[in-house]
This record gives structure tokens, sequence and C-alpha cells, in this order.
């Protein structure tokens, strides 16, 4: 008598737990991609995933605590930006402040073409 009504319910524990595991194991994979993407104040060329530092530990729960509140991945690079500054991020965004640094390999590389051409155009 008993019987049927407790397979059923071992069955709904089952589903549920592995749909509860299943949803953590997404959980845990979208983080891990955040965590690749945020640097170690620490240790410089290291990232939040890779590091153990003790602040590299806090970070990964404070990113964690921000995920639970629904932030989206965006709203978590500006919190981290607005708090630690750009450093924070392995590929800072394009702003007026690293123009420079973006744009100056190419205008770099555009003036020794131009310069090389000028230079054998003369001389034919």
């Amino acid at each position: 008598m008993w019987e049927l009504p407790l397979r059923f319910s071992l069955i709904l524990v089952l589903i549920y737990s592995v749909n509860l595991w299943s949803q953590d194991l997404i959980q845990t994979e979208y983080e891990r991609q955040l965590f690749e993407q945020i640097r170690c104040l620490v240790c410089q060329n290291q990232s939040l995933a890779d590091s153990q530092a003790p602040l590299a530990i806090d970070l990964r729960r404070e990113v964690r605590e921000l995920i639970e509140l629904g932030y989206s991945e965006e709203q978590i690079f500006d919190y981290l930006t607005q708090r630690y500054g750009d450093f924070v991020l392995y590929r800072p965004r394009f702003n007026a402040a690293n123009a420079i640094l973006w744009l100056g390999p190419a205008c770099m590389l555009f003036i020794a073409i131009f310069g090389f051409i000028r230079v054998t155009r003369t001389k034919i």
C-alpha cells in the first residue's frame, strides 16, 4: 500500500535534484567564464579563475553574490571597474583614455607604409 506513493515521491525527489544539479553546473560554467575575464589584482598575470590569492577568493565570492542578485555580465564589469579601475578587466573597454593604446599600432603601421612608399618612389 505504501510502496507506490513511496516510489513516486522518490522519483520526484530524484528529478528535482537532477534539475538543481544541472542548474548548478550551468551557473558554475557562467561564473568560470566571468572569472576568466577578470584579472586578479594581486597576481597580475592570472585571471580570477586561476588565482588562489585571498583577494581573488573574496572577489569570486563578491561576483557570485552579484550574480545571485541578478546582475548582468555588463553590470558586473561596470561595478568592478568603478571599484577597481579598468585594470581589473583582461580586455579593457575602448574609451578616450586608452584610445592611443588601441589606435597607436595601426597609426604607426600606416606611417611606416606611407614613409616606405614615399622613399621608394623618390629613388625611382
